[in-house]
Order: structure tokens, then C-alpha cells, then sequence
């Protein structure tokens, strides 16, 4: 079981399927695995094995899943209490320095672990060694920090609670601090990642995330030019690209043995998983929200018209060769898989009025 996996199928798989008490039995199950404001990384299938407690990504994906509960059944009485205190808590801990391998920077953005480990979703490592190193300030995570805190914020609102005093600071800090950081003019997007050696502006999906959130830091102007270097360099009829392929270290194909599968695994292959908040990020800068949606619709018939009826029948592959034809791999049904595209199509097939 995994905890990032699980707070971003969640939504998916719950509440776009009507099972919102199933959502909420979760979470509350994962409330009680919090330690030192992070959520486990992996809860392993022997109950012997450790539980491994590193990146932030768990925890700040709760609070994500928590707003699409809320949005969906406005359901104030079921967070107040434990998920509402495990939210605080989460918080606090970071801002606390009590989270391992996070440190608060004084301009209120995140900065994770060093070069000897993988801290995010893209954490394949060959002989101890990340294969895709992404350390210090990586774009996703202070995303989801920034939107976390004015969720949080919010919900103390309507909660009928005083917001405490730093997290409101850091509320206010984080958005500026954001683009300040990773906003580059020469892709007119924003950067992967920042760390000691400087700004890392390969073109990754990662920011996405700031676009898609319900608390983002951007313009609209920088949404949609976001949006654009993803649809340019990323999209493929089956999901997102992990690395746009003019980028050095780009590998087309998910093949060979397990290092060279390693070696593409975030450097160029497809994951459909992404669509899901692509799609949300898609939507919100058009002007012409039915236009777009036929757009898209249009674009990923392949995959919902296709995919659907191979491999695992019904169910969706962990992911695709970045090259065409996209011919999936991995595993023939992934959770995040499922939950992200269904949630997708649902968004695809909303008729405004």
C-alpha cells in the first residue's frame, strides 16, 4: 500500500464511483499511520517489515483528497475532528523541523533530502543510485505545500477556528515564493527543480500540479503557457510524458533488462495517470470549456476507446513508451491508473449550461 498512490487514486476510485463513506474510512485509516507530520511512504505486507517514513508527497496529497471530498459532499462534520487535527498536524510538524529530510527555507517553500536519495514519485534508483535525482526545491512539492496551507486556512474558516498565525504567514508567503523561485522566461514554464547547483528548467510534467490545485500561485497568463509547454513537448494519446523528448537523457522505449527499464521509467515514459490533473489544468484556462472538452476527448480517444479493450479489459496500464505507437507496459491495471483517467473522462463529459 502506498501512501501517494493511494491519497491520488483516491478521489478516482471513491468518490467518482459514489463511495464517498469508503473515502472517508480511508482517510481516517491513514490518519493513524502520521508520524512527525509525514504519512508512510509504504506500508509493507509483512507487518515485521520498517515502515518507511521520507517524502512529504503523502502528506500533502491528503490534502488534496480531502478538498475533492469536501467539494463533493460539502460534508464539514465527517473531516472535523481526526482528519482535520491530522491536517494540523501535518503542518505543524513540518513547519516544526520535526519531518525528516524537510526544512522549511525562509521564504516559506520546502527543501527535501540531498543527492543521495529519491524524495518524490520519480524514485527509481539503480545500485543505490536515483536514476532520476530530483532533490531541494522540487516544483510538485511546493505545490502542493502552498495549496496545502491555504486549504488548511480555509478549512479553519469555515471550521470556525483561528488559523494559526504561521501557517497563515506561510499561506500568504508561499505563492511568491514560488514563482520567484521556479518561473523561468526562457521556457515560459516553470523550472523542475532547484537545488545547490542552481534551477534545473528541463521540462517535466511536474508542473502541472501548479495549475491544476485548487490554490495556485500563478497568473492566468503563466497557466496557460505552462499548459502549452506540456501540450507541445508531453502529451501523447495515452497520458503525460516524464520528460519531453528534446530534453538529453529522453529514452523512447520501456524495454530490456531491469536497470535499462529503470532508465526510462521517469525519462520519457508515459504515465496515465497524469491525465487527470492534466485534464483539470486543461480546463480551467479555456475560455471555451465544450470546445476544449471535444478537443481532448478527440486527442485521448485512443486510450479511452482503444486501450479500454486491451490487457487488462476495463482497467488502464501503469504506463506507455514515450515514442509512438505507445505500446503499454508495466503493469496491465494500476490503481492511479484507473482513478486518474476515470476521473478524466468524468471532467471530459460535464456539459456546462
Amino acid at each position: 500500500q502506498w501512501g501517494r498512490d493511494t491519497m491520488i487514486a483516491l478521489p478516482g476510485l471513491t468518490l467518482e464511483t459514489g463511495k464517498p463513506a469508503i473515502c472517508r474510512e480511508i482517510l481516517l485509516a491513514w490518519c493513524n499511520r502520521l508520524k512527525d507530520g509525514l504519512l508512510p511512504e509504504l506500508i509493507p505486507w509483512s507487518p515485521d517489515a520498517e515502515i518507511p517514513y521520507r517524502s512529504p508527497d503523502p502528506s500533502l496529497w491528503m490534502f488534496w483528497t480531502v478538498q475533492k471530498y469536501l467539494a463533493q459532499t460539502g460534508d464539514l462534520d465527517g473531516i472535523q475532528g481526526t482528519i482535520f487535527n491530522t491536517l494540523g498536524s501535518i503542518l505543524r510538524d513540518i513547519i516544526d523541523g520535526k519531518a525528516p529530510h524537510i526544512q522549511v527555507q525562509k521564504d516559506g517553500l520546502l527543501w527535501v533530502g540531498d543527492s543521495h536519495a529519491t524524495y518524490s514519485w520519480m524514485d527509481a534508483v539503480i545500485d543505490g543510485v536515483p536514476v532520476t535525482p530530483r532533490h531541494g526545491l522540487l516544483v510538485e512539492q511546493n505545490a502542493l505545500w502552498h495549496n496545502a496551507l491555504n486549504f488548511y486556512r480555509e478549512l479553519c474558516e469555515r471550521l470556525h477556528a483561528d488559523p494559526p498565525a504561521n501557517i497563515s504567514l506561510l499561506a500568504d508567503q508561499t505563492g511568491p515564493a514560488l514563482v520567484k523561485r521556479f518561473w523561468c522566461e526562457n521556457t515560459r514554464a516553470l523550472a523542475d527543480s532547484v537545488d545547490e547547483k542552481g534551477v534545473h528548467d528541463v521540462i517535466r510534467p511536474n508542473m502541472i500540479f501548479a495549475v491544476s490545485l485548487p490554490y495556485s500561485p500563478l497568473t492566468r497568463d503563466q497557466k496557460r503557457s505552462v499548459i502549452e509547454v506540456v501540450v507541445r513537448d508531453l502529451v501523447t494519446p495515452y497520458g503525460i510524458r516524464s520528460l519531453a523528448p528534446r530534453e538529453p537523457g529522453y529514452i523512447g522505449e520501456y524495454s530490456g533488462n531491469p536497470a535499462k527499464r529503470d532508465l526510462s521509467y521517469h525519462n520519457g515514459t508515459v504515465w496515465p495517470w497524469l491525465l487527470g490533473h492534466f485534464v483539470e489544468a486543461y480546463l480551467s484556462i479555456s475560455n471555451e470549456p465544450e470546445a476544449a472538452r471535444e478537443r481532448l476527448r478527440y486527442e485521448l480517444a485512443p486510450l479511452f476507446n482503444r486501450h479500454l479493450r486491451e490487457g487488462g479489459v476495463g482497467l488502464v496500464s501503469e504506463i506507455f513508451n514515450g515514442n509512438p505507437p505507445h505500446k503499454c507496459k508495466g503493469c496491465f491495471a494500476q490503481a492511479w491508473s484507473v482513478a486518474e483517467v476515470l476521473r478524466a473522462w468524468n471532467l471530459l463529459n460535464q456539459r456546462t449550461t
